[in-house]
């Protein structure tokens, strides 16, 4: 359907809208606390076993061996409200 704007309006139009829109987790999220790096949670679940974390939204992602060595690992969340990237170290 035309309403009679060029393609040029119509590029524009839909920049103005892009620029002001915010996800809506953001709206009801806290802000990080002072000296949040990124960084994913490693916890370890009842059965001894080792998980990460999103650290903004708290998606459990995937498993960690004992033996697994990982150093700025960039990971996207898989949370579909969230998809953000944070960093995955392991340290043993």
């Amino acid at each position: 359907m035309n309403r009679g704007w060029t393609s040029e309006e119509t590029v524009e139009m839909g920049k103005r809208a892009i620029k002001g829109m915010t996800s809506g987790l953001e709206k009801s999220m806290n802000p990080p606390e002072d000296g949040f790096d990124g960084q994913a949670d490693i916890r370890t679940n009842a059965q001894g076993q080792k998980w990460v974390y999103c650290p903004w939204c708290d998606k459990k992602h995937f498993p960690l061996n004992q033996e697994a060595v990982i150093k700025d690992f960039h990971y996207q969340c898989r949370n579909s409200k969230c998809k953000r990237i944070f960093i995955v170290n392991t340290e043993w």
